[in-house]
């Protein structure tokens, strides 16, 4: 079949339409995977940001007091009093737990609050996409209020422990599908819905050496019993509120004399570590991907120019039926449209299928904007190539362009 195309015809540029294809999907990929590390960043640090509150608060490490108590009473009768000390300090004490650390054995039927089984997946911790049913998260009161400020509803925390009806803070992905007020039966307890998360909420989790960020959206939250949490301590922080700035050294100095082994740390702290920590990974990866792009960048380049410089007697002999420059790089910017749009839709899905994470256990929860923002740049890029290198076509003669003649 006879190629329609002057300049990008398939015959005499096959190799070259292939590899101009192969460079954009390759661009694409690498600026979009690029664009999207830079931006999680920024996009992690505003959701932790609207999450916690700076400087507040503090977390109470107190393991070696598992092997050193023989029962749970004692357990629960040292950790009792070291919080009371604390809370005459003027203190709270918060209390948060998984299912995984608390001894229970509830799960959540999905039809009880019109769930899927998609909507357990997170877009923000892939580690999370690994559950496979809904368990509750628990809360005391003291952690609710600092999340008042993202949570819908009225809550009234004096009684969040004391309720005839167990009252259920669910994540935003619950939230069309649900409404406060709304009651459901399980296991022989009666539930009722109070309020809602506001999206993209974070909660931190630092237990032993594992640390972690994890979004609140498809959570259900339910009152912490602080009796049951302590007899069956598993090394889960304490959180230490505090109504001004946190002093460590104010609550150290508390609770020395009754356990001097005790750890305390500023969560603010513990967190900007952790995100120093995940920013240097994702900065080197960055810069990966900066490198390689730029290398494809000055390929194209050189692949397009090449192309162009090719065709310069096709270019002249336009020019010389009299076809002015502007409706000739039409007709270019026309072909490589074409050529254009191939090499998008592959890299575009080869980035769909494979730029899922964008570091690590985290979700790229840019992935397609970040595109979208790749394909503009790619399509300005291209489009100033072609100028350039046609411009220089341009400049030369007409005998330049198609060659001359030979007697």
């Amino acid at each position: 079949m006879k190629s329609k195309f002057i300049f990008f015809d398939s015959k005499r540029s096959f190799f070259i339409n292939i590899l101009i294809v192969l460079q954009m999907a390759l661009w694409i990929f690498y600026m979009a995977s690029l664009i999207s590390l830079i931006r999680f960043n920024s996009s992690s640090n505003e959701k932790i940001n609207k999450s916690f509150k700076k400087n507040t608060s503090a977390e109470l490490f107190l393991n070696e007091l598992i092997p050193e108590s023989n029962t749970e009473d004692t357990l629960y009768s040292k950790i009792n009093e070291i919080l009371s000390v604390l809370e005459s300090k003027g203190y709270k004490c918060g209390f948060i737990s998984s299912s995984d650390d608390y001894p229970t054995d509830i799960s959540i039927p999905l039809d009880v609050i019109h769930a899927k089984k998609s909507d357990l997946y997170s877009k923000f911790n892939q580690l999370e996409n690994s559950v496979t049913s809904l368990k509750p998260f628990y809360m005391n009161q003291y952690v609710l209020d600092s999340y008042k400020d993202n949570i819908i509803g009225k809550i009234d925390l004096s009684t969040w422990n004391q309720q005839n009806d167990i009252p259920v803070i669910l994540g935003s992905t619950f939230s069309k599908s649900n409404h406060i007020g709304d009651k459901f039966k399980i296991q022989n307890k009666f539930y009722k819905i109070v309020g809602f998360f506001k999206k993209d909420t974070l909660s931190w989790s630092q237990q032993g050496a594992s640390n972690s960020l994890f979004s609140l959206n498809n959570s259900f939250v339910i009152p912490i019993n602080k009796k049951v949490l302590l007899k069956k301590y598993a090394c889960q922080p304490i959180i230490i509120y505090s109504k001004s700035k946190i002093n460590i050294n104010d609550i150290k100095t508390a609770i020395t004399p009754l356990y001097d082994k005790a750890k305390v740390q500023s969560v603010t702290d513990n967190i900007n570590n952790y995100l120093k920590q995940l920013k240097r990974q994702t900065d080197f990866k960055a810069l990966r991907l900066l490198v390689t792009s730029i290398l494809i960048t000055c390929s194209l380049l050189l692949t397009l120019s090449y192309e162009i410089y090719t065709n310069r007697d096709r270019i002249g002999i336009l020019f010389s039926f009299g076809i002015n420059k502007n409706k000739i790089f039409f007709i270019i910017s026309y072909e490589f449209s074409m050529i254009l749009l191939c090499g998008l839709m592959i890299g575009c899905l080869f980035y769909l299928r494979n730029c899922e994470i964008v570091d690590f256990i985290y979700v790229n929860d840019t992935l397609l904007s970040s595109l979208y923002i790749a394909i503009v740049a790619l399509i300005i890029i291209s489009i100033f190539i072609l100028r350039i290198s046609f411009n220089n076509i341009n400049k030369l003669t007409p005998k330049e362009m198609i060659g001359g003649f030979v007697e």
